[in-house]
């Protein structure tokens, strides 16, 4: 009886934790655009930042420039409203 009891415990335990510690986090798809390609290129010590962004069937095209890469990713993420994520990245030109 105390084993059952105790092997019960511990699968619904198990179970609590499984369901309670998975799943998705805040961020939501519609915050992020999925990059699915970018350029960089530089010139005169500007950071020149192209990306191609897949949303719902289109494509959308952002660029921007800025004194680094990170900058001009910032100004992207600024105008766009979106935060990129580069998981996705297929192609990247130099």
């Amino acid at each position: 009886m105390k084993r059952s009891l105790r092997f019960v415990s511990v699968i619904a335990i198990i179970l609590s934790a499984v369901l309670l510690l998975s799943g998705c986090s805040e961020a939501k798809l519609q915050d992020n655009m999925m990059v699915s390609g970018m350029y960089l290129e530089k010139r005169n010590d500007i950071y020149t930042v192209g990306i191609i962004a897949s949303h719902s069937e289109e494509n959308l095209y952002y660029e921007a420039f800025g004194e680094s890469i990170k900058k001009a990713i910032e100004k992207i993420e600024e105008n766009s409203g979106k935060k990129p994520v580069f998981s996705h990245d297929m192609l990247i030109f130099l």
